[in-house]
């Protein structure tokens, strides 16, 4: 874990502040984007570089995507549960440096890895998606940094980056509406996190909703992850860093009024991530 003190000079006195996020890459600096030129629903195309952490996860029968992921070191990433139950685990591959998951970008060589190794939560509900999350292994020195493909910044467990009310940023390549057609080029698309009992109101008939889920959704709607989105990263910027929230888990349909998006709370479950990757 790294803990960063900010400080400044305010009326002759020395005032810190400590801003702290976990970096699982100790050999480089995390959750740094080069882009911010600027579907997930009712979200907006992402810029090149913008996210480099996402990946996407593909079959590698079928050679098409099907899920999300992010990079948190050399040798993992990290996704949701039940993008590797039924068997997918057999067929997954990482696409690494995507932006058009359909065509190939001139001057952004993509590739692909498979996993060494899976790391499945052992406690994972595939009916109601409690521990949705999972870890996927690959072997060292296949994944080199570069302005595209750099590691996410884990939340801290004390919650500091979850706080209700801020707004988070959804990554993905899902369906641009519910049933639609599924973005080729990455979408990002901002919604506020809830208050684990509001959220629990509103989806109470399909998901209870615990410690180690995060909502986030406008009551309106409009504004949502989507099928294909699963997965994938919810992050909020902080002092210039990307810091990983929350991963896609579930939904009732998608950008439905008052039925907010359910995501993995990353924060929750640091003590395991960590004993996996150290495995």
């Amino acid at each position: 874990m790294i803990s960063v003190t900010v400080c400044g000079l305010v009326l002759f006195a020395v005032i810190c502040s400590t801003q702290a996020y976990i970096n699982m890459a100790e050999d480089t600096e995390c959750g740094l984007g080069t882009s911010r030129d600027s579907k997930i629903v009712g979200g907006s195309e992402a810029g090149r570089g913008e996210f480099p952490f996402m990946v996407s996860l593909r079959h590698h029968v079928k050679d098409r995507h099907y899920c999300g992921g992010a990079i948190i070191s050399k040798t993992h990433i990290i996704t949701a549960a039940h993008c590797l139950e039924r068997g997918l685990d057999k067929f997954v591959e990482v696409a690494m440096r995507e932006h058009n998951v359909l065509s190939p970008e001139k001057g952004l060589d993509s590739y692909r890895l498979r996993p060494t190794k899976v790391f499945v939560h052992s406690n994972f509900d595939a009916i109601r998606l409690n521990n949705d999350l999972a870890l996927i292994k690959v072997r060292e020195g296949l994944i080199q940094w570069d302005n595209f493909t750099s590691p996410v910044c884990l939340a801290d467990p004390s919650g500091v980056d979850e706080t209700v009310g801020t707004v988070a940023t959804v990554v993905g390549w899902g369906r641009l509406s519910e049933g639609g057609k599924k973005a080729d080029v990455l979408q990002k698309v901002e919604v506020p996190i809830l208050e684990n009992s509001v959220c629990r109101s509103k989806v109470k008939k399909w998901f209870d909703i615990h410690s180690g889920q995060v909502c986030a959704g406008y009551d309106l709607g409009a504004k949502d992850a989507c099928q294909g989105d699963s997965g994938g990263p919810m992050v909020v910027r902080k002092n210039g860093r990307l810091i990983l929230i929350g991963i896609v888990s579930a939904g009732i349909g998608c950008a439905k009024p008052n039925l907010p998006g359910v995501y993995t709370r990353v924060s929750h479950y640091m003590d395991w991530i960590k004993q996996q990757v150290n495995s």
